[in-house]
């Protein structure tokens, strides 16, 4: 199954840059990023556009937002694995700008996932979500990493 996450804007932040690419070399799974502009403040539909463009119709989308299900790592686990085992071809995670994601986006979503009730800067939902995912891999092989219940 192909990961593709779609990104409104780039990190910025040089600890932030190494700790992703950290994680992505450690990733044996394939993990595409595609970014795109964030807009003028306020302007989530522009963002929606941009996000449209790269957005494979046929791909099943995760949406993380705030007001998203909150899932435990055993069942995000369990979650890919599934879609994996059913044969989904391509799973897309969006992460949306500091102005959160537009309705009309919300609407599209296969899932909508939350890393809890807490307001996260996106940059650091994109390492939590880079890790969850190479933790989930590594549970899903078996390896000791994830030491959780």
């Amino acid at each position: 199954m192909k990961l593709q996450l779609i990104a409104v804007g780039s990190l910025k932040s040089l600890a932030l840059k190494e700790l992703w690419d950290t994680y992505k070399k450690r990733l044996l799974w394939s993990l595409e990023i595609t970014e795109v502009p964030a807009s003028k403040v306020g302007d989530k539909f522009q963002e929606a556009q941009n996000i449209l463009k790269v957005l494979n119709p046929q791909s099943f989308l995760v949406i993380l937002d705030e007001k998203g299900e909150n899932i435990s790592t055993v069942n995000f686990a369990s979650f890919i694995e599934k879609h994996h085992l059913l044969g989904t071809k391509q799973m897309s995670f969006l992460i949306g700008g500091a102005d959160g994601i537009e309705d009309s986006l919300k609407k599209k979503a296969d899932r909508m996932f939350s890393f809890g009730a807490q307001t996260w800067p996106h940059d650091f939902v994109r390492i939590l979500l880079i890790e969850q995912i190479y933790r989930v891999q590594q549970i899903l092989n078996h390896h000791p990493y994830h030491r959780g219940s």
